[in-house]
């Protein structure tokens, strides 16, 4: 004989549901495990705040910071699925680009 998981009652063998509460008398299935937590990296998002400041100041080092923060942001996407540092990165490398093409212009005397 076998007992009701859910209210006691004494049921047959061969029982599929408990005639008393209704409740299945089928073995639950396991939990799945659950996800590692991953821990969500911020580098990304801070050069990619870094990237937009620096790429008005110093081209150079905003495409520097930029790039980084893109390859780091890729990463954090990969893993978290978070896309914020990624797309401040990108933001920063356009910056960077909108700011060398001003200064190649300024430079040559057309501006």
């Amino acid at each position: 004989m076998k007992y009701c998981s859910k209210c006691g009652k004494e049921l047959a063998d061969d029982a599929v549901f408990c005639t008393e509460c209704g409740a299945s008398t089928a073995p639950a299935a396991p939990a799945a495990p659950a996800a590692p937590a991953v821990k969500s990296s911020k580098a990304s998002l801070v050069l990619g705040i870094v990237g937009i400041v620096v790429a008005w100041l110093f081209a150079l080092a905003g495409h520097i910071v930029s790039i980084i923060g893109i390859v780091l942001g890729v990463k954090e996407y990969k893993n978290t699925g978070n896309v914020i540092g990624l797309v401040l990165s990108i933001i920063g490398e356009v910056c960077a680009v909108i700011n060398s093409v001003l200064g190649v212009i300024m430079m040559s005397g057309l501006f």
